[in-house]
């Protein structure tokens, strides 16, 4: 890791954890949040799926943890893993927050993400589930 990047991580954390101690606080899932997607947004992926596991564990029914966790298991060579977690999110009705084209699609009544369904065409990729991979990504090409 880039000094910048060790020295915005640090900053990241020194932040949320002077927030803590000052009025009110955070509880202690709380601050897991914050550090697992300092974590995720860091390309810390597996130290992501080590907070995000543990939150998980605790809450399977969110689907931005099982989100999260598939994308770092893809990023830390852990494919494997990756796919019942990003299905998870998929089946929950997940759309992740960030950068790209997130649409409605008025056929399904539903939100359109293409971060997941290109996730998700990666894990089957690299799953061997060629048909299952195209499928999403022809969903994402159209969408384009």
């Amino acid at each position: 890791m880039g000094i910048k990047k060790n020295t915005v991580f640090l900053l990241s954390l020194f932040l949320v954890v002077f927030n803590v101690s000052g009025k009110g606080g955070k509880s202690e899932i709380d601050k897991k949040i914050s550090e697992a997607y300092a974590h995720f947004q860091y390309e810390e992926f597996t130290e992501a799926i080590r907070l995000y596991t543990e939150l998980y564990e605790k809450d399977s029914t969110n689907a931005e943890y099982a989100y999260r966790i598939g994308v770092s298991y893809i990023h830390s060579n852990h494919n494997e893993k990756a796919l019942s977690y990003l299905l998870a999110a998929k089946n929950a009705g997940y759309v992740p927050e960030g950068k790209h084209i997130i649409e409605w699609d008025e056929a399904h009544r539903k939100y359109y993400s293409l971060d997941l369904d290109f996730n998700l065409g990666r894990a089957y990729h690299l799953h061997h589930q060629f048909q299952d991979a195209l499928k999403c990504y022809s969903d994402v090409e159209d969408k384009i």
